[in-house]
């Protein structure tokens, strides 16, 4: 009978302070465990959403580059076309992957005009004579792409060349008198030949020995 009511009076007594103690710790270490899974879980979310925000910045970035790269290959820049060419050489491969897609032609054609000169590329035949009592000549002729470089340009809608007049008094030309630069430009087909002619001034203390010679090109998208 004692050893009954002792248990009975046991269960009435409850739980001891250092249970209850113990019992609050539990509590309080899995509420925290839930805090910090919960934390967790928020910083991987925004880790993951801010790389996600600067993997969409570099791409916008990369992209106006590219683009921006791609504007200046042109006619206008040809005198710039050995710097722009080697910004393009200096991407990193991935870049000169996204340039390549983006305009591969402007790529080729920064690639031919940075690494040949006109006079490699056309030939000129022109021909001229002086008109308006010696102070012009009129000059008639034509430019044709070299036979081995008509594949190279096949693909463009044409290709812009300059022109330059150079006259002196001497035939070897190792100082011309008078030099016109761009004295003319011409839209030269993917078939390879154009005709050309024009007008310019004169003045017979230059010389009569004359030259018309290919000083630039561009092939055109």
């Amino acid at each position: 009978m004692s050893t009954v009511n002792s248990a009975k009076a046991s269960a009435k007594k409850g739980m001891t302070p250092l249970n209850k103690v113990l019992a609050i710790i539990a509590v309080a270490m899995v509420a925290m465990t839930a805090v910090f899974g919960a934390l967790a879980g928020l910083r991987f979310y925004q880790a993951r959403q801010m790389n996600a925000e600067a993997e969409r910045v570099t791409a916008q970035a990369n992209s106006i580059r590219v683009s921006s790269w791609c504007a200046k290959v042109t006619p206008d820049n040809v005198p710039r076309i050995d710097e722009i060419y080697g910004e393009y050489r200096a991407f990193e491969q991935e870049m000169r992957d996204a340039v390549d897609a983006e305009c591969p032609g402007r790529v080729n054609a920064a690639y031919m005009v940075s690494t040949y000169r006109a006079a490699e590329m056309f030939t000129a035949s022109i021909e001229c004579k002086t008109i308006k009592d010696n102070t012009a000549v009129s000059c008639t002729g034509t430019v044709t792409t070299k036979t081995e470089k008509v594949p190279s340009l096949a693909n463009y809608s044409n290709t812009t060349v300059k022109l330059s007049l150079e006259v002196s008094t001497s035939q070897n030309f190792t100082i011309p008198e008078h030099s016109t630069p761009d004295v003319v430009t011409v839209t030269v087909p993917p078939s390879g030949s154009t005709t050309v002619e024009f007008e310019t001034s004169y003045d017979s203390a230059w010389g009569d020995f004359y030259k018309v010679p290919v000083t630039s090109f561009f092939p055109n998208d």
